[in-house]
């Protein structure tokens, strides 16, 4: 499922200075850190922002075994499942 990508992504690459990565899905609020957002609308006026990206590494994945990687890919596809269930779920 295409739609998980971000969750399993997300658990291979290397925290960037003591933060973790989020590149895709469920993205913390830039001002607070929380998950739940009440809307998640692009800001009017749009407005570009030049940013410096660091270099994407996965070296901590590398250093796990193939068991403890099979783990993390069960818990983020665990956790895929049941966003994709409650998205199914929920009524308007």
């Amino acid at each position: 499922m295409a739609y998980c990508f971000p969750h399993l992504f997300n658990r291979t690459v290397d925290e960037i200075d003591g933060e973790r990565l989020y590149m895709w899905g469920n993205v913390p609020c830039p001002q607070c850190g929380n998950f739940e957002r009440v809307a998640s609308r692009p800001f009017e006026p749009v407005e570009f922002v030049d940013v410096e990206a660091e270099l994407v590494t996965h070296h901590r994945w590398a250093t796990l075994s193939a068991e403890e990687k099979r783990r993390q890919v069960d818990e983020a596809m665990t956790a895929c499942r049941a966003e994709v269930a409650a998205l199914i779920a929920w009524e308007p």
